[in-house]
């Protein structure tokens, strides 16, 4: 997904696939906390999901999962 942000990259996923909202945010909006970015493999924090992307940088939105 392209954008300038990692806000604009998940808002243009949404767009594409508006089925993908059920599976990244709560009833009242937020996003989960097994949502997790990474830019150039580094996590970035919810706080940070604004701050701009260079055009060669590598986003991943991992959707964190677990069981017993």
């Amino acid at each position: 997904m392209a954008g300038h942000s990692a806000t604009e990259c998940l808002h243009n996923l949404e767009v594409q696939f508006p089925d993908i909202r059920q599976w990244l945010y709560d009833k009242q909006g937020n996003l989960l906390p097994q949502v997790q970015f990474y830019v150039n493999g580094e996590r970035i924090l919810v706080d940070e999901l604004a701050n701009p992307l260079e055009d060669d940088d590598d986003l991943l939105i991992l959707l964190a999962i677990g069981g017993g």
